[in-house]
């Protein structure tokens, strides 16, 4: 009887696993964006084409890519060999989901779950992404870590890591000095791929202010650059179960690199991209570590990785409450 229970038990946790999860609010629905190019069935049109669609695209992908892209979660210099650090951070960034085109109109450039069963509503102008940090100190002013966030009403999750070398630390008035390179990327975005990287230049200046405390006020700057691809987006919800990929399409893909063949010799420039002055407080007392964190993100980029496509500007305020341990 106790094995029947088991075997019950494991198909139960199975089928939980192996059922389809339902979209959140802010779940992705790219095909709000419109397609970029007129879609056919034969000689029939199925879905009309949209002038405003790769641009719309563009503009999300940049907004996006900045608001999950996670700020430094801690001083610039190193934590030691056996340093360690867990902090959980409240971010949110002012995002723009209504932006004025190219074209002189204004139109929806977020699309979502909740924009897609009501049209008058549209997300909300403040993104909030609960992050995760992880730190590990490492010999010779080396330290790797990690971060997952969770969007939520959603399915999205982001991961993130980074390397970062303490080029000086320790030396009385100067600054702990770093730099770093870093990654993220984002799961659960549907047809949606996207990674953002990029390094980190960054500095730090400690004070003891009594009572065993102390205040590090840090800044930095990043330079990050943006690969974003969508495989087939389905633009119509009338399917044609005959030919149900008549109304699929993907829209045109922002590039990293500018050769992918050569991925080094677009490092330091990237194709597509965006920079960010970051800037932060951070108060500690024994194990535990209080931090505000701000920064303001900007770049102008083309709506495709085509040396021709029109150009446009975009830009993004983002805060920060952290709270941590520091071993």
């Amino acid at each position: 009887m106790q094995r029947w229970r088991g075997w019950a038990a494991v198909a139960g946790a199975l089928g939980l696993v192996s059922a389809p999860a339902q979209a959140g609010e802010n779940d992705l629905a790219l095909s709000l964006l419109g397609s970029p190019r007129e879609l056919k069935d034969g000689d029939t049109v199925v879905v009309a084409l949209d002038p405003d669609a790769q641009e719309r695209f563009a503009r999300f992908v940049m907004d996006f890519a900045m608001a999950v892209t996670p700020l430094p979660a801690g001083q610039a210099g190193s934590m030691g060999d056996a340093g360690f650090s867990l902090s959980l951070s409240a971010d949110v960034a002012v995002i723009n989901p209504q932006q004025k085109l190219l074209s002189g109109g204004s139109r929806l450039v977020w699309p979502t779950e909740r924009t897609l069963s009501d049209a008058s509503k549209g997300p909300a102008p403040a993104f909030l992404v609960p992050t995760l940090h992880l730190r590990k100190g490492l010999p010779f002013g080396f330290e790797v870590g990690g971060s997952f966030g969770f969007i939520p009403l959603s399915q999205m999750i982001t991961t993130s890591g980074h390397v970062k070398w303490a080029l000086f630390e320790g030396v009385q008035y100067v600054p702990d000095i770093s730099v770093q390179a870093l990654v993220t990327s984002v799961l659960g975005t549907g047809p949606l791929s996207l990674v953002v990287g990029g390094w980190d230049a960054g500095a730090t200046e400690k004070f003891s202010i009594g009572g065993g405390s102390e205040l590090a006020i840090s800044g930095g700057f990043q330079k990050l650059g943006v690969n974003a691809e969508t495989g087939n987006v389905d633009f119509s919800a009338a399917e044609n179960t005959d030919r149900p990929y008549a109304d699929d399409g993907g829209f045109a893909a922002m590039p990293l690199l500018a050769d992918k063949n050569q991925p080094l010799a677009s490092i330091l420039n990237p194709v597509t991209s965006f920079s960010r002055f970051y800037f932060g407080l951070e108060w500690r007392r024994q194990l535990l570590t209080l931090g505000l964190d701000g920064a303001y993100a900007w770049g102008e980029n083309g709506i495709s990785g085509e040396a021709a496509a029109p150009r446009f500007a975009s830009s993004q305020w983002r805060v920060a409450g952290r709270l941590g341990i520091t071993f």
